[in-house]
């Protein structure tokens, strides 16, 4: 072999731009530089490599790792989140989950050796940027944004007469946004954003346009009894064209089934190969705890103690209609989990039980459905509120690959990840979800303008601060903080001002407490509250 040959090394895998060498574990990025990760998470991804474009269970992976230990799946889905990171694959372009089967380090061509003529290999990569280029003009999907089909499920109608109207209110639309959800080949717009549009008078074109929708669900469902009619239909965003339609009528025991069988049809039309995930499953006893569920959220989100009490309520209901759904222990997780931070539900209960409670509670719907994103969501919130944010990042993790398009996954892991330093990885996230959530909340700009200040990207975050529509009082010390280290200090002064009027009598050492756990970034906020903009504040920590 001449110098100017390139040679390929069979024993090494190439992962995006880092090189993966499977007999010496050692993991290198495009200079040359090994990539820090635990030894565990390279023997995992050795194994992966060495079936490269197969899909391994879990308890083949683990027999593998661990042949002498008993582990629980845990530690497996930790090593495959270090693994992530560590290749950048927020996306999971490399390192598929499949689930219910395991995971799959995608088929790659044999990494390149170091041997070469850098002008062959400039040359070589040009011709395959360019053949890329133009085999992706010719075959991507026509989707407007140039990624994934992005799908938007409007709320649909409800036909019921009137002793049924209601039952299940949003739930058939919200059901269909879970499964959907779940396909990573897909983007979903989320919920907030899509049923923002009820009885708007827009037409289906309009809507798709404000969302930036490529396709459109709408439909209808009618119960009566213990039938449920449900008319569907699937519209191309672009031209308003009808792409497909069906009615289901069917016994209510059956929602779960015919849930699956439209998002079976939706998949196939859109035109996408997609891998089959587990739906929901369970009879009329887990529709009327689904039921139950639904109409406690409604009140929960209220954020208030008589919508938590009466969540509380509902939610012990979901329990009672079916003890083998996770639906209540869920819903209950979060009713004490707002509790350790208001103490209003049950005041004379000491936290320590409150947080015992809700790990029982979350621990429970994680072992009815393990395959139920929002149970891992419930338990990762419980996690955050214990202080134990590693394992929150890698419950959230996995509740992501689970249901890769909801926001508030992607947006709750965003304070564990601040706290733990990994600012930019939380921003990333962020963004995804703004983009998902197209008529955005203005608390995920609040939340996006904190990360943007953890990863001293001021001059952002203040820029992401103006997109609020109203800047709320609890927004006003990130406000403030950007404006300090952006060295805007008379505005940030007017800003603490405008705090300490709607919040009298607050001290420093009250505005840093919500910050205990976060390591690096306290000494940094509670150093910008004592310059000489935070005059108006009280004396600052010792």
């Amino acid at each position: 072999m001449t110098e100017n040959d390139i040679a390929v090394n069979p024993s090494t895998v190439q992962i995006g731009d880092l090189c993966f060498d499977v007999e010496s574990h050692d993991l290198l990025d495009a200079f040359g530089n090994r990539v820090k990760l635990r030894n565990k998470s390279l023997e995992v991804l050795a194994c992966l490599a060495k079936r490269r474009g197969q899909v391994l269970t879990k308890s083949e992976i683990i027999e593998s790792v661990w042949p002498d230990v008993t582990v629980s799946d845990e530690n497996l889905t930790q090593c495959v989140a270090e693994i992530r990171r560590a290749i950048r694959d927020r996306e999971q372009t490399f390192l598929t989950t499949h689930i219910g089967r395991g995971y799959c380090l995608e088929a790659d061509q044999p990494a390149l050796q170091k041997r070469y003529s850098w002008k062959r290999v400039i040359a070589v990569g040009m011709a395959i940027v360019t053949v890329a280029v133009v085999t992706a003009w010719l075959l991507w999907p026509t989707s407007q944004t140039g990624g994934p089909p992005r799908i938007a499920v409007l709320a649909f109608d409800d036909l019921s007469a009137s002793e049924d109207s209601g039952y299940l209110g949003d739930g058939v639309a919200e059901g269909l946004l879970t499964e959907l959800s779940r396909y990573r080949e897909l983007a979903i717009i989320a919920r907030n954003s899509s049923f923002s549009f009820r009885d708007s008078g827009l037409s289906i074109s309009e809507i798709a346009d404000k969302l930036r929708a490529d396709y459109v669900i709408e439909g209808s469902k009618q119960k009566a009894g213990n039938r449920l009619k449900i008319t569907v239909q699937l519209i191309n965003g672009q031209d308003g064209t009808h792409v497909w339609a069906d009615d289901y009528d069917s016994d209510i025991s059956d929602l779960f089934d015919v849930q699956n069988r439209i998002v079976r049809e939706v998949t196939n039309k859109i035109g996408r190969e997609v891998t089959r995930k587990p739906p929901l499953r369970g009879g009329s006893e887990a529709v009327g705890a689904l039921h139950s569920y639904i109409k406690g959220m409604q009140h929960f989100q209220q954020d208030t103690i008589a919508g938590t009490l009466a969540a509380r309520e509902l939610f012990d209901e979901a329990v009672k209609s079916d003890p083998t759904a996770p639906f209540g222990y869920i819903g209950l997780t979060w009713v004490h989990w707002r509790d350790l931070w208001s103490n209003e539900v049950d005041p004379d209960l000491p936290r320590s039980e409150k947080l015992a409670q809700a790990e029982a509670l979350a621990d429970k719907a994680l072992s009815l459905d393990p395959e139920y994103h929002l149970a891992h969501v419930a338990r990762a919130d419980v996690h955050v509120a214990a202080g134990e944010l590693e394992e929150a990042v890698v419950r959230y993790s996995v509740a992501g690959e689970l249901n890769p398009n909801d926001v508030l996954v992607m947006v709750g892991a965003t304070d564990p990840l601040v706290f733990l330093g990994r600012a930019e990885e939380a921003i990333a996230l962020l963004e995804k979800a703004i983009d998902l959530d197209p008529v955005t909340p203005g608390w995920y700009f609040h939340q996006l303008g904190w990360a943007q200040w953890s990863a001293e990207q001021c001059d952002d975050g203040l820029e992401t601060m103006t997109r609020m529509p109203s800047i709320p009082n609890s927004a006003l010390r990130v406000l403030a903080a950007l404006q300090v280290c952006s060295g805007d200090t008379e505005a940030a002064k007017m800003t603490m001002q405008q705090f300490r009027k709607a919040n009298p009598g607050r001290t420093v050492a009250e505005e840093v407490e919500f910050l205990v756990r976060a390591g690096g970034t306290r000494p940094r906020w509670s150093g910008g509250l004592t310059l000489c903009a935070w005059l108006a504040c009280p004396p600052a920590l010792d």
